[in-house]
C-alpha cells in the first residue's frame, strides 16, 4: 500500500469512527433514554424503534468501514 493509501485508509477509519461516535451519542443514546420511560404509546414506540434501527444499522456499517480502513493501515505502516 503507498503511502497517500495509508494516509487515506487512516482518514478513512478515524472518519467513521468518529461517525459512530456521533451517532451513538445523538440519535442512539436518547432514544435508549426515552426507552427507558413508560409514558409513551405503542405508535411513538414503533416510530422510535424504527429510528433507532436504520441508525444502529448505518453504526454496524460505519463500524466495519473503520475496521476495515485501519487493518489496510496497519497492513501499509508495516
Amino acid at each position: 500500500v503507498s503511502e497517500d493509501g495509508v494516509r487515506s485508509a487512516s482518514a478513512a477509519a478515524a472518519a467513521s469512527a468518529a461517525s459512530v461516535v456521533a451517532i451513538t451519542v445523538s440519535v442512539n443514546e436518547p432514544a435508549n433514554e426515552k426507552f427507558a420511560q413508560v409514558d409513551f404509546d405503542d405508535e411513538e414506540t414503533t416510530r422510535l424503534l424504527q429510528r433507532w434501527a436504520r441508525w444502529h444499522h448505518a453504526r454496524v456499517g460505519l463500524g466495519l468501514v473503520a475496521a476495515v480502513a485501519a487493518a489496510l493501515t496497519a497492513r501499509g505502516a508495516r
